[in-house]
């Protein structure tokens, strides 16, 4: 998948606010808090909150990122930490977007 198709896929309508949407991750259905997407945000930004959007939807980042969660029995004791690692050089990791971010001034 090329950066393009990433950010296509999890396109949504260009708004100002986020968007909830209800995916299948692990078998369950859960619901889901996507970032909105600005056009008029640098290359990077738009990047790095689109892989996120892909990730935190069940997908596979580019840089081969996924959403890692507990096993069953530690879901059914309440434990709710998920674990996203993507490569350092990817767009999407929380220090390159929020230095975009910051870059671009917003």
């Amino acid at each position: 998948m090329n950066d393009e198709s990433a950010r296509k896929r999890s396109s949504q309508p260009a708004t100002k606010h986020s968007a909830l949407t209800v995916t299948r991750i692990g078998g369950m259905n859960a619901l889901v808090l996507l970032l909105p997407v600005p056009d008029d945000a640098p290359e990077l930004v738009r990047e790095g909150l689109a892989r996120r959007n892909i990730v935190n939807t069940g997908g596979t980042c580019p840089c081969g990122a996924v959403l890692r969660l507990p096993n069953l029995a530690a879901r059914r004791a309440g434990v709710t930490d998920l674990s996203i690692v993507h490569e350092d050089d990817c767009p999407a990791t929380d220090e390159n977007v929020l230095s975009a971010i910051r870059r671009w001034g917003r």
